[in-house]
Parts: C-alpha cells; structure tokens; sequence
C-alpha cells in the first residue's frame, strides 16, 4: 500500500505557495531532489513557483498524478479529493490539519472524505499529517526543513512534532533511515501497514515507533511478533496517564489504551516499550550505528565513583557485566600496574589518553567482552580533548559508548563523537538504560511469540451462566477444575441437604461486595447455623450457596477478560485475602502457548510460594496451575459470551486445587 507513496512517477502540491514562511512553500522545495518523477504545484493564483509551472487545480492538470499531497485550508479538502477520485489519483496526502482532533464537525468531515477515498481504492495518509520520507530516491514529501540521509532506521509516528524533533537528532548524530512516515489522525494508512511495509523492507533493520493510539492491537501484535524475529521494534506510547490521554486526543483524536495491558503484551510479542523521549533516541539510534546487540558490558573510567555507581545500575537494570579474560588481565596488570583488574576498570585520576587507548583496545581484543562504556571526568593532569580525539580515531566492531561528564563545557566534544557514529551522553545511567533496553530487544528477537487470530467453537450451554451459579460450576468442572462440595438451596425444605460444616454466602452472581453488605454468613458448624444463615442470607437473592471448607497453603487470583482493544487476555497471581494488599498480577493474551503461561506466572510472586509448595508436596503444583491456565484460555475462546471470568480464590493444599469462588459475566 505505501508503493503508490514511496515510489510515485509524478506528485502535485496542492496548496503550493509562494511564500517561505507556508507549508506549500516547504513541501514543493523538499520535493525539488526527487529522483524518480516529476513535481507539479497547484495554486490558482500563481504562474510559477520555485522556477515550476503552476496549474490552477487538479482538472487543468493534463497528465496523470499519481501522488496528490493536499495543503489547502479544511474547508476546501473535500473539494480537493473529489478533484483527486476525478483525476484517477493512486494516493493521497492530506498535511492540512482541523479534523477529528479539533471537534466532532471535523471528525464527521474526515470520516467523509476517508469514506470517498476507500470507495474509490485511493490510499490515504493524514489527515493532520506532517508527510513522510523515503530517502532511498531522495523524496522528502514532508514540511520538515531538515534533510535526513539514507540508513537503516525506519520512524512510523503519529505525531509529526516528534519526527521533526527526531530529525534535528538525527543530523546532528549522523543518523539516516530508510523511511519516515507521519500517520497523524490515521483515517487511512495506520500504524499497521507502515510496519508491514517496514518487515519486509530491506533497507529497514530497526524500527521505531511513536504512537498514541493503535488501529487495530490485535494486528500490531501479529505483526510485531513477526518482526521482532529479525528487526527490533521500538514502541514510545504517549498518552499513557490521564492528563496525557486527554492531552493525545486534542492532538491526534487518539484513543486511550491500558498501559499495563500494553506493558505485558510487549513482552509476550516482541516489541519494546521504552518510558521516555531520551530512552527512545538513545535506543533506536545505537541500534541504526551498531550492527551488533552487546552482551557482555565492560566499564573503563578514570573516576571510580562514576565507575561502581554505574555498576550498581547496571546490576538494577539487569544488564550483563563482562569479566577479563586471563590473557587480558596479565596484558592489563603489566602497562596498569596501580590499576585494579576488574569490571569497572579504573584507570585512575591521573590517566592520559595512552591509557585510555590500551585498556580500550585491550576490552577490542577480549573475546569475553561485548561492548564498551568509557567514563570520562574532567581530572587534574587529564586532557580530556586528547583523549576524545583518541576516541575518534579506534575503528571497532564492538559497540563503544562514552559518557564525558562535565557539563556544557565538552558539548562540542561531545558532538564531534557523536558526529563519528560513536554514541555519547553525559551521564553513564543514560548509556546503561538504553544498553538494558537493546538486551531486551535481542531476546526479543529470539524469542517472539507467534500470534494466531483464533477460531471460536460452542461446546457448552451457557445461557444463563450470568444468573445460575449451578450452571457456572458444571461448566468449570467440564473443563477440568474440582469443585468444593456445594449446595445451593433454594427453600428451608432442602436445608438438610447442607454439607457440614460449610461456608454460606449468597449464591447471587450480580451482587458485587457481599462482604461489605452481609452477604456473607461465614462458616456454619450446625444445623441451627444452616437455618440462621438461610434466613439472612435469602434477602440477597433467591438462592444460598452452603460450601465446603478447604484450608489452603496458598490462594491464587485466575481470571480472563475480553477488552475492546486487546481481545481475550487472562490474569494470575496471588488471590484471597492477598488481592487488594499485593500488586500481583501477569497477563497474558490469547491464544498462547504453555511457554507462554510458564513465564508469566514465573513474574509473579505467587510463583515462589508455588515452588516452596511444590517441595513441601513433592508435586509439580507450578505444573498443575498452568494446566488450568490453558483450560482457562479454551473455555474463553469457545465462548465469545463470556465477557469476565474471575476465580478467586484459587485454593491450593496437599489434595488438591479447588476454584472455592467465581465471578462470571457474560454479553
């Protein structure tokens, strides 16, 4: 679908001005390197602009236009894009903002227009679109002023305010891609077909993404987890609290998405989530310069502080410290005999460059070591502009990172490393998190999920699992799970019936906090118990439910739900009385595999009394939950009517685990 954008024969400017200061102005001068086709602008008022004929609208046109990039005020696009179906036209973008992120007039317009578009097979991009950039043949049909060079980065964001920020990075880093694009109000190509385009782009290695809303999740995730097996993805999400909700709607009429629900599907299909703007640079531009993901981390400084601090976050944020090789540590010891010989390498206050150069080809050379972290402070007998040009000078495959600390007073130090591809902060913690982020993005790409859209079958009545609890017990046990004994009495006459001693509560599935309202008797010992809880208990609802009481070692929360966004995931983690005192929960989305379910439960905390029940028992409880994780997710994929489905407690002794109670909710 972006063919028709990335590769036009001809392009017309519709809105193209005379005037420096417009965005027609800016899009037609960009547009002048384009290699493989012809430009045209439209204006009616204009005879020629930037030494090109100009035509007074798309009609007067007398040629095919294959890409119309559209910059005229609101109220004349729609006159624009009939002009464009007319002229046949294979793709449209519209720059032109005031839409469905301005008022509800605007969104009803853009749906309008978008509807045109489909019905006439015209691609769509925007509206309230910066444009986009496919530096392979020098096309630049965006109203950014900066001139990106070719590499190997592809940028997908909603926002282009963040591209043209990314941009003045990029040049200032040396940093080219293979191709920008600005999705903004995404009424036609989303999110979605520019990471289709990017997976199988050759040019494309690394992709990063801006988003504020998703098109389609559960597409993302399928695609997402296809890539990730060879090209890292690199997802900042904004609008993730509130006020930034409110805020991204007002600026790309975005919908909200669940930032915990998003966290954890990250981790089961590939992509990387990243908190900030620094994190997001840092990590997709190290990624475009390094050909290889580092491992094994080695640390040289002349300032031990620095040094052990950076070590303390590097162990945080889980990152791999690399250990000298015992040939390495005999060459280090012989030229730095002051030195301690361990990771981080402190080449003391006093060092030159020489020693900085001979510790870092030293770390070059050692088979043990991945990637290297040079800190560098300002010392008395240091000169730190000798030891930058130093830097400048070693060629290496390994991933060198520096982190000239100092203040303003090494910015342009810092620039000329950046400049040479090196990567360069203040601080070492920046360097450490962006290397902690690109170790997840290799795992990633090792160990992707595959995402399957699922197929729906009906195996089971369950018309009125949402009022009969009968009917919601027969149907866990179908699928595997004990059940205490129950009784759910109806009528005093079947009180004998009660199974002493049990636990009575009401049997009403739509009553929500039975504890706070006395819906709860507690535990009934005798007969005359059975006939007080009844007569309490029966104002709640037309049924009681007298359960058998189990004793449990540990209580699990296992639950399911069905989002509007992220389709059927399920939820585990410590249940009962731990519920609302521990944040304990993992999710996972459906369909998965029992890898899947393994590590999941593996994050939570539940999983460590798991393993010590798991010894006290001699039985594979771990095992055994997990099974019911897998029963948990058919029984949600064979009914699309449930809704909710919440087993809490979980109880788990020696003889067994028991769903002791369930909440369910159906559509």
């Amino acid at each position: 679908m972006l063919s028709s954008f990335f590769h036009p024969s001809s392009i017309a400017v519709v809105g193209a001005s005379r005037d420096s200061k417009k965005v027609g102005y800016q899009i037609l001068k960009n547009l002048l390197k384009y290699q493989d086709g012809k430009v045209y602008p439209i204006n009616p008022s204009a005879h020629t602009i930037l030494g090109l004929p100009v035509f007074p609208n798309l009609a007067a046109f007398p040629q095919k236009v294959e890409l119309a990039i559209v910059a005229v005020p609101a109220p004349f696009v729609e006159q624009v894009i009939d002009d464009c179906i007319e002229k046949q036209v294979k793709a449209v973008v519209i720059i032109t903002a005031g839409f469905a992120e301005m008022s509800a007039a605007g969104k009803q317009l853009q749906i309008k227009i978008a509807t045109k578009l489909t019905e006439h097979h015209i691609a769509l991009l925007g509206p309230n679109s910066l444009g986009f950039l496919y530096p392979t043949n020098s096309l630049n049909a965006s109203f950014a002023s900066q001139q990106i060079g070719t590499g190997s980065l592809a940028l997908i964001s909603q926002s282009g305010a963040m591209l043209t920020a990314l941009f003045t990075e990029m040049e200032s880093n040396k940093v080219g891609c293979s191709f920008a694009i600005s999705l903004g109000n995404k009424a036609g190509i989303s999110e979605n077909e520019a990471l289709e385009f990017a997976a199988q782009d050759p040019n494309t290695k690394v992709i990063g993404a801006y988003l504020e809303s998703f098109a389609d999740l559960s597409q993302f995730f399928q695609l997402a987890s296809q890539v990730a097996k060879t090209k890292p993805l690199i997802v900042l999400k904004g609008g993730r609290s509130k006020t930034g909700q409110a805020a991204s709607v007002s600026h790309t009429a975005a919908l909200a998405t669940n930032d915990v629900l998003l966290k954890a599907a990250s981790e089961q299909f590939g992509f990387v989530m990243v908190d900030t703007v620094e994190e997001f640079i840092q990590t997709i531009f190290f990624l475009e310069q390094n050909k290889t993901v580092p491992e094994n981390t080695m640390i040289i400084t002349n300032a031990g502080g620095p040094g052990v601090n950076t070590v303390d976050v590097s162990e945080v944020r889980q990152l791999t410290l690399a250990q000298w090789s015992p040939s390495s540590v005999n060459n280090l010891q012989e030229q730095l005999p002051n030195s301690n010989i361990t990771n981080p390498l402190d080449v003391i206050g006093d060092a030159n460059a020489e020693r900085f150069s001979f510790a870092i080809r030293q770390a070059q050379r050692d088979p043990q070591i991945d990637s290297i972290v040079v800190i560098i402070t300002q010392q008395a007998v240091t000169n730190v502009p000798e030891v930058v040009e130093m830097l400048l000078k070693i060629k290496s495959k390994k991933p060198l990172c520096v982190a000239l600390m100092g203040g303003d007073k090494f910015n342009s130090n810092r620039k000329s490393l950046r400049a040479a591809g090196i990567f360069c902060t203040e601080y070492p913690n920046d360097i450490v998190a962006m290397l902690a982020i690109t170790k997840k993005a290799a795992e990633a790409k090792y160990f992707p999920e595959k995402f399957q859209p699922f197929r729906l079958q009906h195996d089971f009545p369950i018309s009125h699992l949402a009022t009969d609890l009968n009917a919601t017990f027969l149907l866990l046990a179908e699928y595997g799970f004990k059940l205490p004994i129950y009784s759910i009495i109806a009528n005093e006459k079947q009180l004998d019936q009660v199974h002493l001693p049990s636990y009575a509560k009401t049997a009403n599935l739509a009553l929500a906090h039975k504890k706070d309202m006395g819906a709860i008797f507690g535990i009934t010992k005798t007969k005359e118990d059975v006939t007080n809880s009844f007569a309490q208990l029966k104002k709640f609802g037309e049924t009681v439910l007298y359960q058998q009481i189990i004793e449990a070692d540990v209580e699990l929360l296992l639950g399911a739900n069905r989002d509007v966004q992220f389709g059927p995931y399920l939820a585990i983690g410590l249940g009962g009385s731990w519920t609302n005192i521990l944040s304990d929960r993992s999710y996972t989305f459906l369909p998965s595999t029992r890898r899947v379910f393994t590590q999941k439960l593996q994050q939570t905390k539940a999983y460590a009394a798991l393993q010590k029940l798991d010894k006290k028992y001699s039985q594979k409880i771990g095992e055994k939950v997990i099974t019911l994780m897998l029963q948990v997710q058919k029984l949600m994929l064979a009914h699309p009517e449930i809704q909710e489905l919440e087993i809490n407690p979980l109880m788990i002794n020696e003889k067994g685990i028991w769903a002791a109670d369930v909440k369910i909710k159906t559509t």
